[in-house]
């Protein structure tokens, strides 16, 4: 009886061996991909869609970069106009201090030139 299941036992070792080296060599077939997927020529609705993307793609870059240039151009007037803004500012800073034109600026209240005139008014407004 030893000697039927030693041979069952190699039966089956070689088995295994054999499903495990079958297993491995499917592994690497497929592996190397023996069935590619371009057997045939693309559809025209696909190189259609190829050709739209490839559009856009260059579409998107060329919009981006004007964009940039744009903001650019942009910050750079920004930049000059608030050093204007800051000119006349300053301007007037030191034009107010300097007071009106005529008047001291020592104590006392600065009186402004506004001056009244009473007159009729432009527009009536009688019902009838």
């Amino acid at each position: 009886m030893a000697t039927t299941d030693e041979s069952k036992r190699r039966v089956r070792r070689t088995a295994i061996g054999a499903t495990l080296l079958l297993t491995a060599g499917l592994g690497v077939a497929i592996g190397s991909n023996p069935f590619p997927a371009n057997q045939h020529a693309p559809s025209p609705q696909m190189a259609a869609l190829t050709a739209r993307e490839k559009a856009l793609v260059q579409r998107a870059a060329a919009v981006s970069a004007q964009s940039t240039n744009q903001w650019h151009t942009y910050r750079v007037q920004l930049a000059a106009r608030q050093k204007q803004i800051k000119a006349a500012a300053l301007s007037n800073v030191t034009v107010g201090a300097q007071g009106p034109a005529g008047v001291s600026s020592g104590g006392g209240s600065s009186a402004s030139n506004v001056s009244y005139v009473a007159a009729a008014p432009v527009a009536s407004t009688r019902t009838s």
